[in-house]
Formats: structure tokens, C-alpha cells, sequence
């Protein structure tokens, strides 16, 4: 039964527990208030539930979980509150997940996974949900998808994650998770998008970060607001997407980086990043971000490609740069024309100081001297006979 994008509202009709041979129930993109009903589970035969996008408050009611039959439950972008319920047997049809954009809070339940062996995708983003991820979900060999951000989860980042071989999706970033970064993420294969964001997490020598080269398909990878993670950055292999801001990466920009061909969007912003940028980058054509600031760069800005037409916010807090004035950094030629007035400065006030104490001295041992003499002289005429 379709009822999406009609702007129905009121309560969900009570009426539909009766409809007991009900297979798919679409009443999304609504204006409906109120509860869910707890008769809707009820419906024997019930697959795909799609609620979200209404005005729904209150709990989700726990009869849901009862459907042994149900494979998608999508009740995003609602009011929803309250935890998420227990699931009370094997659910083995169940595939995805999907309670973003709520209120929920407390734990997710130790053992859900344990009843949902098929699950394909699960979604829990933008709610206040608290605790560590349970070691359950690990079992779930067939996840594509997880998607745990904007939540106030804690904890370690199970190193079990690299078993989840199909696993092409991850969002976990704005938590509270901390401790080392698995190496593990390198065995997903298949990984597309992974964003680990905004959390207390950290990297000896960014070790992560080259297990990733083993991620073919990888095209989107966001780690930045982790300033526990510190190192110099890997060679990488092709990707689109790379926020690596506000960390603490050290060393240069690696040369490499101009063999990103696909690279889009490269944010290395607020870190301890040196050297000069690399020239190579120039030829990065599908490049459209760009953001280096706040960094501890020099030498001259490239000027070919998208270089072309950034802006100085992407190379402020940089203060050896130099540049196009557009950029609001210093000409080269002026920096150049600095450094040699500063390097004759510097040798004037070095050797006038060496020169003045040389003079001295060579004054003084010429005083010394002619002294030396007029005194040897003087000895030689007191020895002269005197005149009768």
C-alpha cells in the first residue's frame, strides 16, 4: 500500500492491523503525527515498512521486531525518542535498518545482531545514542552499509570491523570514540566511503592510512578533527575525495599526490604540514577544492590549473608562501628581494662588529709596537759613550 507524498496527516489510520495479508506499507513523506501503532506488528506478513519523513513522536513500539517477516524498516527523519527496543527472536529476512534523524537515546542492544544475521545496511545516524559499538554487529558478515555518526558513542574502534569483508560504506565520524585506528580497515576490499571524523581517535605514523591502499574502490576518505593523529603522510593511491584537516600530520605534501588524477576535494588545512606545495598538483584537472591554511608551508604557489582560481582563505596562516597578490600573500620577487636585504642586513650586522674588534686589535698591537721600539731605541742611545 502506497500513501507516500500525499501530505496526509493525523495519526497512522489504527485500522490497518487489519489488514493482515499486507506486504509493503509506504505511508512516507507525510504530515502524520502521533504514535506508531503497536498493532501494526501485528501484520503477519508485513516486509517493508516505510515511515519515514512524517511527524512521528513517541518510542518505536517493540511489536515491531516481532514481524519475523519484515526485511526493511525505514523510520527516519521523525521525532522518535526513547531507546531502541529488544529484539526478542531470529529475524532472518531482516536486511536494513534505517532510525536517523531522531531522538533516540541510551544503548544500541547488546545482542540485536545477534537475530538479525542477514543485516545488509544499518543506519543510525543523527540521534544521541551513547555506549561502545556492540561486538554482535561483527557477526553481521553480510553488512554493506553502517552509518553510527552524529551520536555520542564511545569507545575503541573494534579491530573485528576488517572482517566485515562486503562492508562498502562507513560513517562514524562526530563521536566520541578514541584509541588507535585499526590497521584491519585495510582488509575491506570493497570499501567506498569511509569517514571516521570528528573524534578522539589515533594513528602510530598514520599506519591506517597505508593499509587503505589495499581499498581498490576507495573514493572518499574523511578523517579530519581527530588532533590525536599525528605522522607524515603516505604515498595514496587514486582517489576523489581526501579531508585530512585539523590533525596533527607533519612532513611534506608528498610529490605523489600529483598522480591523484580522479582527485576532487583536498582538504589538508590546520595541520603541521612543511615544505613547499607541490608543483605536480597543477595537473590534477578535476581538482575543485583545494585548502592548505594554517600549515607551516613556503616557497612559491603553484599557479597552473585549479590553482588558477582558488582564493586566499585556502593558503592563509601559511607565512612563508608567496605569490599572486590576489592571494593576499607576498610577490616572490619581493620575498626574494627581502631575503637578500635581509641576508646583506644580516652580514653588516655580523661583519661590522668582526671588522670594528679587528681594527681595534690591529691598532692596538701597532701601539704596542711602535712602543716596543721607541722604548728599544731609547735603551740604545742611554748606551751611547759619552762626548769629551
Amino acid at each position: 500500500m502506497n500513501l507516500g507524498r500525499n501530505n496526509f496527516s493525523g495519526e497512522i489510520p489504527s485500522w490497518l492491523d487489519s489488514l493482515t495479508e499486507l506486504r509493503e506499507l509506504y505511508p512516507y513523506h507525510n504530515n502524520f503525527k502521533g504514535v506508531i501503532p503497536f498493532s501494526l506488528g501485528y501484520l503477519p506478513r508485513l516486509e517493508i515498512l516505510q515511515l519515514f519523513q512524517n511527524q512521528i513522536s513517541g518510542s518505536i513500539p517493540s511489536s515491531i521486531f516481532n514481524i519475523s517477516s519484515l526485511q526493511v524498516i525505514h523510520l527516519s527523519n521523525n521525532m522518535l525518542s526513547g531507546s531502541i527496543p529488544y529484539v526478542p527472536h531470529d529475524l532472518l529476512s531482516s536486511e536494513f535498518i534505517h532510525f536517523t534523524y531522531n531522538n533516540l537515546t541510551g544503548h544500541i542492544p547488546n545482542d540485536m545482531f545477534d537475530h538479525i544475521p542477514k543485516l545488509k545496511g544499518l543506519f543510525l545516524s543523527h540521534n544521541m545514542l551513547s555506549g561502545r559499538i556492540p561486538h554482535g554487529l561483527f557477526k553481521c558478515k553480510e553488512l554493506q552499509s553502517l552509518s553510527l555518526s552524529f551520536n555520542q558513542l564511545e569507545g575503541s574502534l573494534p579491530g573485528e570491523i576488517g572482517n566485515l569483508s562486503m562492508l562498502q560504506i562507513v560513517y562514524i565520524g562526530q563521536n566520541h570514540f578514541e584509541g588507535s585506528i585499526p590497521d584491519d580497515l585495510g582488509n575491506l576490499r570493497n570499501l567506498e566511503i569511509l569517514n571516521l571524523e570528528e573524534n578522539n581517535l589515533t594513528s602510530s605514523g598514520m599506519s591506517f592510512l597505508s593499509s587503505l591502499t589495499n581499498c581498490k574502490g576507495l573514493e572518499n576518505l574523511i578523517f579530519s578533527g581527530n588532533p590525536l593523529v599525528s605522522g607524515e603522510l603516505p604515498d595514496l593511491k587514486d582517489l576523489p575525495n581526501l579531508s585530512l584537516s585539523n590533525n596533527r600530520i607533519t612532513g611534506s605534501i608528498p610529490e605523489s599526490f600529483g598522480e591523484l588524477l580522479s582527485l576532487k576535494f583536498l582538504d589538508l588545512s590546520r595541520n603541521n604540514l612543511s615544505g613547499e606545495i607541490p608543483q605536480s598538483l597543477e595537473k590534477l584537472r578535476y581538482l575543485k577544492y583545494f585548502n592548505v591554511s594554517f600549515n607551516r608551508l613556503q616557497g612559491k604557489i603553484p599557479e597552473e590549473g585549479l590553482f588558477g582560481n582558488c582564493s586566499f582563505e585556502s593558503f592563509e596562516g601559511n607565512e612563508a608562501l608567496c605569490g599572486a597578490a590576489r592571494l593576499h600573500v607576498p610577490s616572490c620577487k619581493t620575498r626574494h628581494l627581502k631575503n637578500s636585504k635581509a641576508r646583506t642586513k644580516l652580514t653588516i650586522c655580523v661583519a661590522l662588529p668582526i671588522a670594528s674588534t679587528l681594527l681595534v686589535v690591529a691598532l692596538i698591537i701597532i701601539i704596542l709596537r711602535n712602543k716596543k721600539r721607541k722604548d728599544k731605541l731609547s735603551t740604545q742611545e742611554d748606551l751611547l759613550p759619552l762626548g769629551s
